[in-house]
């Protein structure tokens, strides 16, 4: 079952009318209906994915405490009435728990049933300015998020683990997606499960074992990993069906490869790779896990079915085939892992058994532990027969709690 992160909510409707019953009613001129938001969240401080041995999740901060990925840097919430129009939509910036929280939801009748309320976290500037001024809820739910997002706004090199984008809809104790605004009463035991947008998919163990095959004397020294075939958009919609999340194109990390000159000649969406210093690879060996000389290495990335082009994570590296140079000078050959597949030569930990176009959900964490078997592919593009490498996923939910106060002034 899916994890998920849990923002107490509490909605409460306070009107100042001399209607006393449950009907419906018209305010007179002057008269105001309100609706207070609160908002409960939990929260740390910064972690990169820039550099270090460990995995975000394992870094703490001084007192012990997990930080990085649960981080909460901004939210917008929108409310709706039954027909989808936007009653209000209220942000904040860097969440403060010393001040209290509430939004003012204008009511344009006595009584308002079935409205909904969306929420989004980590929301980059450009987006809360059209989130903003949306007139219907489809237009806030289908507003686009870059993957770019989860960069460091400074440069853009590197994903950061304090900028990952997050929604999810405001329900009731029985999972009610609808509630009743009405004056003089006050709707409460409300909950907006916020999950990630996006997945993180972690190298955890690579190895070589060529024994057996034509290759037996060969040697491996890693160059380089990246994301292929990553959708470089999603939709902020709380919707958890992969089709409906999916907007844009299909990037990699690495850039152009020219295959004559055996190199890359750009850097593009250089987020999405790293690159161990050339003339110092570290030469790849039957221990497992990751060397200690190769640190961690994962990347986020948005929730992708697979059905055109499933996301790879592709291992770049020096093969020798007779492990001295002398008889074939070293190749750069290519490993294209297709995350969360069912095929040949993968196994799985736990109760998931991948997919059959390798499709990855939001808010999961895919751990791949690699055994590289044989000579790699030429082309980062080309895919590789399932033989040639030995794959071990394990695929968990991303569990984190949050504690945090939302001020909406």
């Amino acid at each position: 079952m899916k994890r998920k992160v849990f923002f107490i909510v509490t909605l409460c409707v306070t009107f100042f009318t001399s209607c006393s019953n449950d009907e419906s009613v018209t305010p007179e001129s002057g008269q105001q209906q309100t609706a207070k938001i609160e908002l409960t969240l939990t929260g740390a401080n910064a972690g990169t994915r820039a550099s270090g041995g460990t995995a975000p999740s394992e870094n703490t901060d001084e007192d012990g405490n997990p930080i990085g990925e649960q981080k909460v840097n901004n939210i917008v919430v929108g409310v709706f009435d039954s027909y989808g129009n936007t009653l209000i939509i209220k942000s904040v910036t860097n969440p403060d728990v010393s001040k209290s929280a509430s939004i003012e939801v204008p009511l344009v009748k006595g009584t308002m049933n079935g409205c909904t309320a969306v929420a989004v976290a980590n929301v980059p500037a450009s987006v809360v300015a059209t989130l903003n001024n949306v007139k219907i809820k489809s237009s806030f739910i289908g507003t686009i998020i870059g993957l770019s997002s989860s960069t460091a706004s400074s440069d853009g090199e590197v994903q950061v683990s304090t900028n990952l984008p997050m929604s999810g809809n405001v329900a009731d104790n029985a999972n009610a997606q609808t509630f009743t605004l009405s004056p003089g009463n006050t709707t409460s035991d409300l909950s907006v499960s916020l999950v990630r947008m996006v997945s993180r998919i972690t190298l955890t163990g690579i190895s070589t074992n060529f024994t057996g095959t034509a290759y037996s004397g060969a040697t491996f020294k890693l160059q380089r990993v990246f994301l292929r075939d990553a959708i470089d958009g999603t939709k902020v919609t709380p919707s958890t069906i992969i089709s409906e999340e999916m907007s844009g194109s299909y990037i990699k990390g690495g850039g152009t490869w020219d295959n004559t000159e055996k190199k890359w000649t750009s850097d593009i969406n250089n987020y999405l790779f790293n690159v161990q210093t050339a003339g110092s690879e570290p030469a790849i060996g039957s221990s497992s896990p990751i060397p200690g000389t190769v640190p961690y290495y994962w990347f986020y990335a948005f929730a992708n079915d697979g059905s055109a082009s499933p996301t790879a994570f592709v291992i770049q590296g020096l093969f020798d085939s007779d492990g001295d140079g002398e008889t074939a000078a070293p190749e750069t050959v290519f490993y294209p892992v297709i995350v969360n597949k069912t095929q040949s030569g993968t196994t799985y930990n736990g109760d998931n058994t991948g997919t059959s176009t390798g499709s990855i959900s939001r808010n999961q964490l895919y751990n791949l532990s690699v055994t590289i078997r044989t000579k790699g592919a030429a082309l980062p593009t080309d895919n590789i027969a399932p033989a040639a490498l030995s794959i071990n996923i394990s695929v968990t939910p991303w569990p984190t709690a949050i504690e945090q106060s939302v001020a909406f002034n």
